[in-house]
């Protein structure tokens, strides 16, 4: 048995990686240590057995009293707490704790203890917060005296105030609050991201040391990577609807004159023609202005036009019924990857964001009535567990713990969270087991080796102790010279605390059902949107494809409009004037009347057809160029607009702050902390650095096509070929 021991620290992984050991010479970090414990038995063998005390709680184990004035001169000059990476056995974060609780009573002594194990000193009264929060360095000194693993609330304030001076224009002020929230709280992403942007050109060895600590972070948090994820489906949705939307109202732009004509000869028996223009201009915009959104009245009007499509704007259609159609799926996946989020929802109700939660007692209180409604939640057991062992009931904390394995038998974390509450009450042998039975599930475990370890020590078991601190050092070499750093500079050490992996959140999260007829998870930019309303907008869209294809193939039975095979306007049988094999306009046709010969006449109708297309393809290449993707559609290109057009929606999402909707860390409201402006410029550099060189390469060839004379041929078939109007249909048949 293993008496003195009070309970684990927690070591987060936001808490233990960032510091690396600064020191050349002295005595041996191991020496120094076997040296500690030789003392501190001499003194224990000279008193009585003390009753072990538990610790305040989020701090560790005491092995000697702290120095206090140099553990915060070690803070004060720049030192952090390190974090390691241990990767599938990674020390995770608890709850960061703002203020230490009060010392609780003495323990009975232990009457298996054996006369020689090292007691703790007896608990000393908590330091005092500071008064002022404008005194960085004193609250950092305070954190480090009361040994918490973290002031979240303290640090976000002054990573706000930082962010607020460098707005300013106090760039060294503000890089001092900014490394300071870090200090306050290792486990706050966001300043980490905030010194990549900042320091990227400046200092990039500090820069990118940060953006390692970022990418350890999140390998080990599922609420960072839930967030991520869920953040990363919403903007691919948006982008993706957006760009097949705005695709396909410039292909009905460029075809609206075909659309319209049929509409024309069909009013003209019942009205004037130029009546029945504006009656077709009314038809066209009517659906738009009446409220049914841009994608439903789209849909409808290439669904008109498929009878005389070619296959990319079919395609094009299908693609934009399919998305309408599955938007219910889609806000399916959207509210089923932002479940964790909600405290309500099963099967986590809350538990990934207690992680980072302080301690308090309503806060386990709410946990056990959680665990009193869903007895067989595993998640919550284990929650429950960390609250107690938190709060310094260990006896409470094992027995959620051995409820939590019922469900999990095969979860090492757990076992390892068991092993150190038997250790919180002197049950040595039997935290060795659950350390142990860790090790077998997962040999990668380091926080098991190293609590492993830590028992041994105290048993004065030297060579077990060195060989599992040896395991725990071949899983990550620098974790455990950190880890020792700690505990050398700061001299207090205790047992590694795990927070659930976020392997097993993901499994839970995969195996819940879909529900397809959720929209609680909708951002706010989606809930008013009518092609968000859920199946029934679905199935409106479903039946609009159905029913507009129907009509364009019945309009196009009775009247079928065509291009005119110089010009491209749509003629039809009634306005459509032969010349020899050709169907021309009547413009093009006046042409051709006022030529000698054939040929002159073909020359004549290709200097035309020049004309009209200089035009065109003017507007068309300034937009191409200040719009990525859109100088291809007239050409009936799908795939590179496509491409260009949703990554420019994303980048457009991302700069104008609608691409990341979810959260689980407040909102500052100050310009630079969701996205770097540095880093969205340099992605708009590389965007148009990409686009503009296809876009030209396309054109040269594009021009070089429209340049070439039509060949006359005598065959009607191949002769309308000859003087087809479209030089890029040649673009097309390669």
């Amino acid at each position: 048995m293993t008496p003195g021991l009070g309970r684990s620290y927690a070591s987060s992984a936001g808490a233990l990686r960032c510091r690396r050991l600064r020191r050349t010479g002295g005595v041996p970090l191991a020496a120094w240590f076997v040296a500690l414990l030789l003392v501190m038995s001499r003194a224990a063998r000279a008193q009585e057995p003390a009753a072990p005390v538990p610790a305040p709680a989020d701090s560790a184990v005491l092995l000697a009293e702290p120095d206090s004035s140099a553990a915060a001169a070690d803070t004060l000059h720049g030192a952090e707490p390190a974090t390691p990476e241990t990767g599938a056995g990674t020390v995770a974060a608890p709850p960061p704790h703002p203020t230490p609780a009060a010392p609780a009573p003495p323990a009975a002594p232990t009457a298996a203890a054996p006369a020689d194990a090292p007691a703790p000193p007896g608990a000393a009264d908590p330091p005092a917060a500071p008064a002022s929060l404008r005194e960085l360095n004193a609250w950092i000194a305070y954190r480090t005296h009361a040994h918490l693993l973290a002031l979240p609330d303290e640090a976000r304030l002054f990573y706000r105030r930082g962010l607020m001076l460098h707005a300013s224009g106090g760039d060294q002020a503000a890089l001092h609050l900014v490394r300071g929230a870090i200090k306050l709280d290792p486990g706050f992403m966001a300043p980490r991201l905030t010194l990549v942007a900042w320091l990227a050109f400046h200092q990039p060895a500090e820069a990118l040391d940060q953006l390692n600590d970022v990418i350890r972070l999140a390998s080990d948090s599922f609420m960072i990577q839930i967030v991520m994820a869920t953040n990363a489906l919403y903007l691919f949705i948006q982008a993706l609807v957006l760009a097949l939307a705005l695709i396909s109202i410039v292909v009905l732009c460029l075809n609206h004159a075909r659309l319209r004509h049929g509409w024309i000869e069909r009013l003209s028996t019942f009205v004037t023609p130029a009546t029945a223009r504006w009656w077709s201009w009314a038809i066209l915009l009517g659906p738009y202005l009446a409220g049914l959104g841009p994608a439903l009245p789209t849909l409808a009007f290439l669904g008109l036009l498929l009878p005389t499509a070619r296959l990319r704007e079919r395609t094009l259609f299908v693609l934009l019924a399919l998305t309408l159609a599955g938007v219910p799926f889609m806000t399916a996946a959207l509210d089923r990857l932002s479940s964790p989020l909600h405290e309500d929802r099963a099967p986590f109700y809350g538990v990934p964001e207690l992680q980072t939660e302080p301690y308090t007692p309503t806060l386990r209180a709410e946990t056990e009535a959680a665990v009193a409604a869903h007895p067989d939640n595993p998640f919550l057991q284990f929650a429950a567990g960390w609250m107690a062992q938190r709060g310094g009931d260990a006896a409470r904390a094992e027995a959620h713990y051995r409820h939590a394995l019922s469900a999990w038998p095969r979860d090492d974390r757990t076992y390892n969270n068991l092993g150190n509450t038997l250790a919180s009450q002197g049950r040595g042998d039997d935290a060795l087991t659950a350390y142990h039975k860790a090790i077998e599930l997962n040999p990668h475990n380091l926080a098991a080796h190293f609590n492993a370890s830590q028992i041994y020590t105290l048993r004065y078991d030297f060579r077990s102790a060195n060989d599992e601190l040896a395991h725990a050092a071949a899983i990550d070499f620098e974790v455990v010279k950190d880890l020792q750093a700690e505990r050398a500079e700061s001299k207090w050490a205790g047992l590694l605390d795990q927070w659930i992996g976020p392997r097993t959140f993901w499994g839970a999260l995969l195996q819940e059902p879909v529900h397809t007829t959720a929209s609680g998870a909708l951002p706010p930019l989606w809930r008013t949107r009518v092609e968000c309303s859920g199946w029934r907008f679905s199935l409106l869209a479903f039946v609009v494809a159905a029913a507009s294809v129907g009509l364009g193939l019945l309009f196009h039975r009775s009247i079928p409009v065509r291009d005119c095979v110089n010009c491209g306007r749509p003629v039809c049988r009634r306005c459509a004037q032969r010349r020899r094999e050709l169907a021309l306009c009547p413009e093009c046709a006046a042409i051709w009347s006022r030529a000698e010969s054939p040929e002159f006449g073909r020359v004549l109708l290709f200097q035309h057809r020049r004309r009209l297309l200089v035009r065109r393809d003017m507007v068309f290449r300034v937009a191409g160029t200040l719009v990525p993707g859109v100088g291809y559609l007239p050409h009936r290109r799908m795939l590179r607009p496509l491409l260009f057009l949703s990554a420019g929606c994303a980048l457009a999402s991302a700069t104008l702050g609608v691409a990341a909707p979810f959260s689980y860390e407040p909102r500052f409201g100050v310009p630079g902390h969701d996205a770097p402006m540095l880093g969205l410029g340099l992605l708009w550099l590389a965007y148009y650095a990409l686009s503009i060189p296809f876009f030209v390469a396309f054109e040269r060839r594009a021009s070089r096509a429209a340049q070439e004379p039509a060949v006359p041929i005598r065959r009607r078939v191949r002769a309308t070929a000859s003087v087809n109007p479209h030089p890029d249909s040649s673009l097309d048949a390669a």
